[in-house]
């Protein structure tokens, strides 16, 4: 039998590790994310934040920088930040003003294979989304979270959000959306309720592009094809240093901005 406790401010090769205990005076160090079942030491990684919860060293802790690989992942685990509140969240994509400006006008490798860090702006990838969202047949939530120049936020949440895999240019579906807290950012996401969307880059145009969405908004998303391209487009370009998205009530300035995945 075992039991999970926080190895606290210990770090090796400058990984941050949680300490596994066994009641038989035997001592395992492993990464954040890592385990044993008793037998053996960190020989398991959790699949991701939603299964991490469930270890009592991890739950109710926040921005954990944190392993995962995912149950069809054929790569190496790969570090995101979780949340260990409310269900375990897997933050997929984050942007901060105060951070570096993280350039998101990428290639469509980079957008799949994911860029930034974890320590500052990133976006995880698609197919590291994708592979998270295999973990549950039953599904994942995907929850918006906002914060306006004036420090008021917004949540928006898609109670059944479905990507699927490159061949389909990771399209997107978006079901049973609604929005909590501030009503302030009502206006962004209606483009994203609508129909499936595939996700386009600058190099790898998806779908129709009559209106050079990729190339005016300078980034990857799943835009519509239509004159406003989206209100929803998280990664656009930077005006004068700050995080400028296009609603159909007007523009918003943000200074953060991230999206997590929750299984259901």
């Amino acid at each position: 039998m075992i039991r999970y406790t926080r190895h606290g401010g210990h770090r090796s090769d400058n990984e941050c590790t949680m300490e596994l205990m066994r009641y038989e005076d035997e001592t395992c160090r492993c990464p954040v994310g890592y385990y044993g079942d008793g037998e053996q030491c960190c020989q398991h990684v959790i699949q991701d934040c939603t299964e991490g919860e469930m270890h009592d060293t991890l739950n109710g802790r926040q921005n954990v920088i944190t392993f995962i690989k995912p149950l069809s992942y054929s790569g190496d685990p790969f570090e995101v930040v979780c949340s260990f509140t409310w269900g375990g969240a897997t933050i997929i994509h984050k942007r901060r003003d105060i951070y570096d400006a993280t350039d998101f006008n990428k290639k469509w490798i980079e957008y799949r294979d994911g860029f930034g860090t974890v320590h500052g702006n990133f976006w995880l990838g698609l197919e590291k989304m994708y592979q998270i969202l295999q973990n549950s047949a039953v599904g994942f939530i995907l929850h918006f979270h906002l914060l306006n120049e004036s420090l008021s936020r917004c949540m928006w949440f898609v109670g059944k959000f479905d990507l699927e895999g490159e061949s389909s240019n990771y399209t997107a579906t978006f079901q049973r959306t609604y929005l909590s807290r501030d009503d302030w950012c009502d206006g962004m996401f209606p483009s994203l309720t609508q129909y499936s969307r595939p996700f386009s880059t600058f190099d790898h145009i998806s779908y129709p592009d009559n209106f050079n969405c990729t190339g005016r908004e300078e980034s990857g998303w799943w835009f519509a094809d239509d004159v406003d391209c989206s209100f929803s487009n998280l990664n656009s370009k930077r005006i004068d240093d700050e995080i400028v998205i296009n609603t159909n009530n007007g523009t918003i300035k943000l200074s953060k901005v991230h999206m997590q995945l929750i299984r259901i």
